[in-house]
């Protein structure tokens, strides 16, 4: 006999016999199949009704002597086994046997889930984003009399999220019919959500740097982070004093996060260039004539400096000699010489001061007495 279980305890059978017979043995020439039948509906007992097993000896019929007999009553939800015996006049036996399934009525009715629990309300501690929530479970029942299997989503006492929970049970019988019971836990509290806030974040920075130069050290100050939770850490990817590589834009980045994984950034950009270029020169003056009186040796002469502009803004400008300064007689050159820091210089700019004399006549008037 082999038997076969479902997941909800369901079982199919199946039976065959084998019938060793020796010279002389009764020949079966009827033997019943096996049967299921299913069992009318409030029925603790139904009569099972088959053909009677025949056999023969010699041409002669036999009688069987069987442990059940066609119209015998069997129990439901029974798995039972009927055998025929054949005996021959020279002792030996032959057996029909099969088997009498009695199944009960098919079950269509879910069962039934009592004092589901009702929605609840609870509030999670400060800072927490779950709170502990209990309830006693309900009971079901199912017109099998067997009581069903009970499942729940989530058990009393589970720690339940910010927010609404749907709470399912789910009873199932034995035939697989389902009831369902649902509720709600709702927990309120204070979810962060809020981002932390980095303050003072640097400003970009350039940096110039001498032709040759492969790196630069550049500092900074530090942002620093704030948070409504009080816990904040902060990180970055490049910490004040790194070198940074010539002719390259580098993208700094501060991350601010709290405990529940909210960010702030902070951004800025650190660009390193190697100073090739010379400061500019407009406006320089003209050249400048200058005359002064019989008698005098030198004169002040002044000037507007000329305009100096360049790509680091730093860079030093040298007059030689200065506005103001005192000029003899003759032609002197003046030169502007403007530098860098980064070593790039401009001399273009070189104008003239001529001093010339200017000599006076003196006219005496004779006046004669008359």
């Amino acid at each position: 006999m082999y038997t076969a279980y479902d997941q909800y305890e369901n079982e199919a059978y199946c039976f065959f016999s084998v019938n060793i017979q020796g010279t002389g043995a009764p020949v079966i020439t009827v033997c019943p199949a096996s049967q299921v039948i299913v069992a009318n509906e409030g029925d603790a007992t139904t009569i099972a009704i088959w053909d009677e097993p025949m056999a023969i000896e010699s041409g002669s019929s036999l009688v069987a002597d069987c442990n059940y007999y066609s119209g015998a009553e069997f129990a439901v939800d029974s798995l039972n086994e009927v055998n025929c015996v054949f005996t021959a006049s020279t002792d030996l036996e032959s057996i029909c046997s099969f088997t009498v399934t009695i199944d009960p009525p098919e079950d269509t009715e879910d069962p039934e889930i009592s004092n589901c629990p009702a929605d609840q309300t609870i509030e999670a501690e400060f800072g927490s984003e779950t709170a502990s929530a209990t309830w006693t479970p309900p009971t079901a029942t199912d017109n099998s009399n067997t009581s069903p299997t009970l499942s729940v989503t989530k058990e009393p006492g589970s720690d339940f999220d910010i927010g609404i929970t749907d709470v399912v049970y789910i009873a199932r019988d034995s035939s697989g019919n389902t009831g369902s019971c649902q509720f709600k836990i709702t927990v309120t509290g204070f979810v962060d959500s809020a981002d932390p806030v980095i303050e003072d974040c640097p400003s970009n920075i350039n940096e110039f740097v001498s032709s040759g130069t492969t790196s630069y050290q550049v500092s900074w100050d530090p942002p620093s982070a704030t948070d409504d939770s009080g816990a904040v850490e902060l990180t970055t990817d490049y910490e004040p004093g790194f070198s940074f590589p010539a002719n390259e834009n580098t993208l700094v980045t501060y991350t601010a996060t709290d405990d529940k994984g909210n960010e702030d950034f902070c951004t800025f950009t650190v660009s390193i260039t190697v100073d090739t270029e010379a400061p500019t020169v407009t406006n320089c003056p003209t050249d400048i004539t200058e005359t002064i009186l019989s008698g005098e040796i030198s004169t002040s002469v002044t000037w507007t400096s000329p305009t100096v502009q360049d790509n680091s803004g730093d860079y030093t400008v040298i007059s030689s000699p200065t506005p103001g300064s005192d000029f003899n007689q003759g032609v002197r050159t003046v030169t502007y010489t403007i530098s860098d820091n980064y070593g790039n210089i401009n001399n273009d700019c070189s104008f003239t001061v001529t001093v010339t004399g200017k000599y006076l006549s003196t006219l005496y008037k004779l006046v004669i007495p008359v």
